[in-house]
């Protein structure tokens, strides 16, 4: 694989920033809720865009999936010579592949709803979720095509 280094390079920097988001995410939510209930109020309208992006990129996924176009399709093109691109085999891993990430972001609009809505969860919880969420269907994108491939 030609870009290796430079996706793990690129998969590390998403990972420090998502963690980072999360733990600044965590940090506030506790001093929020040590003082008064107004900045609390602040913290929930973060969680409460997260909720909307969130659901709007499972939108985005389950729709790339209903037309029959899977969003990972542009990614996998970058990495797959081009005699491949039209093989029911390309077609049925990002289908796969594709359906993982739609799983991972409705756990994720789940852990959103979570953060929101049922305060006496600890907010690491959904934190925890999310990650856990992400790092899943990052591993198995990049897993699943080597084993779905003929040797």
């Amino acid at each position: 694989m030609r870009h290796g280094r430079q996706d793990r390079q690129l998969a590390f920097r998403f990972w420090a920033k998502t963690a980072e988001h999360h733990v600044h995410l965590l940090c506030v939510r506790r001093l929020n809720s040590e003082e008064s209930s107004r900045p609390l109020a602040r913290i929930l309208t973060v969680l409460s865009v997260r909720l909307r992006v969130d659901a709007g990129l499972l939108l985005i996924i389950l729709v790339s999936m209903a037309i029959g176009k899977p969003f990972t399709l542009q990614y996998a093109r970058e990495r797959v010579p081009e005699e491949r691109w039209k093989s029911p085999r390309f077609a049925r891993i990002n289908f796969v592949i594709t359906s993982v990430w739609a799983l991972a972001f409705a756990c994720i609009v789940a852990a959103d709803l979570m953060m929101i809505y049922l305060p006496n969860v600890p907010i690491r919880v959904g934190i925890v979720v999310t990650l856990a969420a992400l790092y899943g269907a990052y591993r198995f994108t990049d897993w699943y095509p080597k084993q779905a491939s003929p040797t």
